[in-house]
């Protein structure tokens, strides 16, 4: 859900960026799970080829920005590329540091810079506000749950993803 409501939201401000989503215990080539494809349909998510893969240590040094649903998947990607760690964060923890950041300091003419730019900066802001409870920074996987918990997981996925659109786009 998170790589293609991501993916969506980015393309409508940001053309020029690109999603892609792997998992620390993918079943890899599964296809998106049907309850997350209805959820993603009323969020006006269209369908689009989805494969689940691994998570591998060529992705995350590839990443200009690592997002995990969760503090164990930020862990994950950082264990595999230690120098991505300040690039490397929960979805939401993201989203929860982001209206700390001075969007005025974001003057990179590139929009690629700028969203460079903004990553960093949100970086700079750990430390200086923490969540209530640390799971709060996690989004709930929903896997094998009940359609309650995929909507919860679709809200706060789509909640975080809104700021971080916002954050990284003019």
């Amino acid at each position: 859900m998170a790589e293609r409501l991501t993916a969506v939201r980015l393309r409508e401000r940001a053309p020029w960026a690109s999603v892609a989503s792997a998992g620390t215990y993918a079943m890899v080539g599964s296809p998106i799970e049907p309850a997350a494809l209805a959820l993603l349909a009323e969020l006006e998510v269209e369908d689009a080829v989805f494969a689940a893969q691994d998570l591998t240590a060529d992705l995350v040094a590839a990443a200009d920005l690592v997002l995990g649903a969760s503090r164990e998947h930020r862990a994950a990607a950082v264990r595999l590329v230690p120098s991505a760690s300040s690039r490397t964060f929960a979805l939401r923890e993201f989203a929860r540091l982001a209206p700390l950041v001075d969007r005025s300091a974001l003057a990179a003419a590139d929009p690629v810079k700028r969203a460079r730019q903004a990553v960093a900066a949100v970086a700079a802001k750990r430390g200086y506000a923490r969540p209530d409870s640390p799971s709060d920074d996690d989004v709930p996987d929903p896997y094998r749950r009940s359609a309650a918990d995929f909507r919860l997981a679709a809200d706060l996925i789509n909640d975080a993803v809104a700021v971080l659109v916002a954050l990284l786009t003019p």
